[in-house]
């Protein structure tokens, strides 16, 4: 792929003007960018065919088949680069088109006129001591006031925030939950919700009787509740999410909703908890895809006996109509008309292209056009079935990528084993998956991204099914990228042993030193090694496949039956016979004879 000077600026140039197109369609409006970067596919394409022509028109004669360093020149890298950014422009396009068909009316609360808007709150039916709480406009500091609460009768019983010891972050802070102790029996835990802070004193002689309607008094505290939790307190995948909660002191019971940022809380004298948030409800913010934060702006009262929460605030575009301004916006409507709509004006678009192109052309770079067409279908069919698809398009998407693309590295290595896929085809694809199969395994392994670096069998695990691997396809394909991406997941290995180390033993400095060089000494020496025995694995990798696969392999017979193109489909062809000697017999000598004289055989 890069083999060459000419090669080497070939992908300069191609990324420098991509760039550049990239920035011009950021910078224009929806519809502008659409017809830009339509402009832009169409340009592609015609000079990709231009080039295409010419390396036909210039070819040496009719009697010479191109060798690999030929068919890999920086001309033929370039045409593939062109009409796979081709391919991608187009679907970008389409893309873009849907984002200028549906979207949300201008001016309304949901626009990105962040400047605009303002939050308009109705004192007037607040009680006297919640409307002075309100224009003091002060507010409490986030977490404090009162950790417990306190409930003489029927038993003493008090309420608190703690930890036991046994649940820590990823900073090593112990995380804390709602325990309570009841007369001089040990503490028990009361409630999953995590982090509950501010108590604030519920009468319950005005609110129809408490939660529980069996105290007079209960106390109402802010906490964050995890959805979809796990055992582990720092999982980077749980979703947490800040509601408001009650107890009586022997039930507890949290809104339904969530209320980002939610503090400040008041005990009113009509019987209800006033506190302030930086959003709206969670099923609003859906609605309407609200992200800005209004910081302790919107104004929510909880009803303590029925745990309904009440919005006394409002969004409103400052100076507008509000008869006239749309008041809201069916975003999730939106957002799932474009994913039908980009299905056909995109994605259809690029998977059909690189279908024609990488059939009749035998473009190099249409498997990867291929590969992120389907995952955009991937992710528009989530966008359309699934409603909370703002959560579940990253989960689906961290086992998509880990398992297509090691069922397409296995599939590449087989052709690869089999003599039915030609070097310049299997260069662009290897790498591609290759390096698309070692970043998601890393995240899907969680190493060394997150806390989860402690666990001695994700390393483990991600050695054998990663590091390891990838250096040896590399060394018996010998495309040297896969060896780099195996021994930069070596290189991790050495960080985390001198991390185990220090966190150990103790040092810095040294000790990163020390293992840095030593595993540098012996990853040189182990490259050495590997160069010294690498054509002994290649024939040993080709004695298996003839010995295995010999029913797939492309034994002589066939390979006499077929040609060698010349690339870009040019009609100068020669038969075997003319580039193999008579005495290769087998599909894994051919094999064997190819990986010498680095030619592929089609």
């Amino acid at each position: 792929m890069c083999a060459n000077t000419g090669t080497a600026f070939a992908w300069i140039g191609a990324i420098l003007i991509n760039i550049a197109f990239a920035t011009l369609i950021s910078w224009s409006t929806l519809l502008y960018g659409f017809v830009i970067t339509l402009l832009y596919a169409i340009v592609l394409f015609v000079l990709a065919r231009l080039i295409e022509r010419r390396e036909i028109d210039i070819s040496p004669n009719n009697n010479i088949v191109p060798t690999f360093a030929e068919s890999s020149s920086s001309i033929s890298v370039l045409v593939s680069l062109l009409y796979g950014v081709a391919v991608i422009a187009l679907g970008v396009s389409g893309f873009m088109l849907s984002l200028k068909i549906y979207n949300c009316p201008p001016h309304s609360i949901y626009d990105n006129n962040y400047d605009s808007k303002v939050v308009v709150t109705n004192r007037s039916s607040f009680p006297g001591d919640v409307r002075d709480w309100y224009d003091s406009e002060s507010g409490r500091i986030y977490g404090a006031a009162a950790t417990f609460g306190h409930f003489p009768s029927p038993e003493d019983t008090l309420v608190y925030q703690g930890s036991d010891g046994s649940h820590f972050t990823k900073y090593g802070s112990p995380t804390t939950r709602l325990w309570k102790k009841v007369g001089s029996r040990p503490p028990e835990l009361m409630s999953e919700l995590y982090y509950p802070r501010e108590f604030t004193f519920i009468d319950n002689a005005t609110n129809n009787g408490g939660i529980g309607n069996t105290t007079t008094t209960s106390y109402c505290f802010f906490a964050i509740r995890r959805v979809n939790s796990t055992e582990r307190d720092d999982d980077e995948y749980v979703t947490e999410e800040d509601t408001v909660a009650c107890t009586d002191g022997s039930t507890v019971k949290a809104a339904r909703d969530e209320y980002p940022g939610a503090r400040d809380a008041l005990g009113a004298s009509d019987g209800r908890l006033y506190f302030r948030a930086d959003q709206l409800p969670s099923q609003e913010r859906n609605e309407g895809s609200v992200s800005h934060y209004f910081y302790g702006k919107f104004i929510f009262s909880l009803d303590v006996g029925t745990m309904d929460v009440t919005s006394h605030s409002r969004i409103t575009v400052e100076g507008s109509d509000d008869k006239k301004r749309p008041a809201s916006c069916d975003y999730r409507g939106v957002e799932r008309r474009r994913a039908v709509l980009s299905i056909v004006t995109s994605v259809v678009p690029v998977i059909t292209a690189s279908v024609w192109y990488g059939a009749r052309k035998r473009i190099t770079t249409m498997p990867i056009t291929l590969y992120v067409g389907l995952s955009a279908l991937t992710v528009a069919i989530i966008i359309v079935v699934t409603p909370n698809y703002s959560t579940v398009v990253p989960k689906v998407l961290k086992y998509w990528f880990a398992t297509t693309s090691a069922v397409w590295l296995c599939a590449l290595i087989l052709l690869r084993l089999t003599n039915r896929i030609k070097r310049d085809m299997l260069a662009w694809s290897l790498n591609f998956c290759g390096l698309v199969y070692f970043i998601s395994l890393l995240v899907l392994i969680n190493v060394p991204f997150s806390s989860y670096t402690d666990d001695a069998w994700r390393w483990l695990l991600i050695n054998i099914v990663n590091f390891i691997p990838l250096i040896v396809i590399g060394v018996i394909t010998e495309f040297i990228l896969l060896v780099v991406l195996g021994a930069i997941g070596l290189f991790m290995d050495a960080w985390k042993i001198g991390n185990l180390i220090v966190d150990r033993v103790g040092g810095d400095f040294l000790v990163y030193f020390f293992v840095f060089s030593i595993t540098g000494m012996g990853m040189g020496y182990f490259g050495w090694l590997l160069n010294w025995h690498q054509t002994r694995i290649q024939h040993a990798v080709s004695d298996w496949a003839g010995m295995w696969l010999h029913c797939l392999v492309k034994g002589e017979e066939q390979i006499h039956q077929s040609t060698h193109q010349r690339p870009w489909n040019g009609d100068i062809t020669v038969t075997a016979e003319d580039t193999m000697p008579d005495e290769i017999e087998t599909g894994a000598e051919l094999w064997e004879l190819e990986m010498r004289q680095n030619r592929p055989i089609d």
